[in-house]
């Protein structure tokens, strides 16, 4: 149950933007109306990646919603081997949360299933109550903020670093992207990957419901999907929203 503060909060957000630019809002309340304008939102990427050997699927959806006092990551995240088409072989994601406060240790996860993998893999080998902290930065126009998880045990009784950032800009017309690294270090082994999401209309609990097509295409469309679909480049600016709502949501 949120508390009273969370409550206020969240009220004070829905009265929209320019409520802060009433000169009675405090500082502290300001600062946490900008992190919620900024990460309140609902994150996604759908990758198809193919070559000679295989062809798969990497798909990921984020929702960070913050309520001045906890922080929620709710997500679905998998990836699957395309054997026949993007129908047939199609693997709908486990819907998962977790809440935390910032400051405050808390069970090591990941919404990213690479990470969740390795850690499994590892809580596996070496079953230990993993932890991390999670702190949060932003820059004063709001723009910018970096979410931080760092592992919260002596590395003499826990050897394993884990450690990752999450951070989201926004452009000057609102739009906003997420990227991600993680990294995961056990002895001489490291594990260490990026991400990268942009925003989306679509629910976190909707990504993903349903295949990309709608019926069973064999294996001769593959080949044109990779060269003409894939929402992971950060660089390019020629993503078009419009295109991800139709991959991750229903049509």
């Amino acid at each position: 149950m949120r508390s009273l503060r969370s409550l206020c909060l969240l009220q004070v957000h829905a009265m929209g933007q320019n409520v802060l630019n009433m000169p009675e809002i405090p500082a502290s309340l300001a600062k946490d109306l900008k992190i919620i304008q900024l990460v309140n939102k609902t994150f996604g990427n759908w990758t198809l990646a193919t070559n000679d050997v295989s062809t798969k699927v990497y798909q990921t959806a984020l929702s960070i919603q913050y309520d001045g006092v906890s922080w929620n990551f709710q997500y679905c995240s998998n990836s699957f081997e395309v054997f026949c088409c993007l129908h047939c072989d199609f693997r709908q994601p486990d819907l998962k949360q977790f809440t935390l406060q910032e400051g405050k240790p808390a069970p090591v996860q990941s919404p990213f299933w690479e990470a969740s993998n390795i850690l499994e893999q590892l809580d596996q080998e070496h079953p230990v109550d993993r932890r991390m902290i999670m702190s949060f930065e932003m820059n004063e126009e709001g723009t910018w903020g970096k979410i931080s998880f760092r592992g919260s045990e002596d590395f003499a009784v826990v050897p394993v670093v884990f450690t990752s950032n999450i951070v989201v800009k926004m452009n000057e017309a609102g739009q906003r992207k997420l990227n991600c690294d993680v990294l995961v270090r056990r002895g001489m082994v490291h594990h260490g990957f990026q991400k990268h999401l942009i925003e989306t209309a679509v629910a976190v609990e909707d990504a993903f419901s349903s295949p990309v097509l709608p019926f069973c295409s064999g294996s001769v469309v593959l080949t044109a999907w990779g060269n003409l679909i894939s929402l992971e480049d950060e660089t390019s600016d020629e993503e078009d929203p419009e295109d991800f709502l139709r991959l991750v949501g229903d049509e």
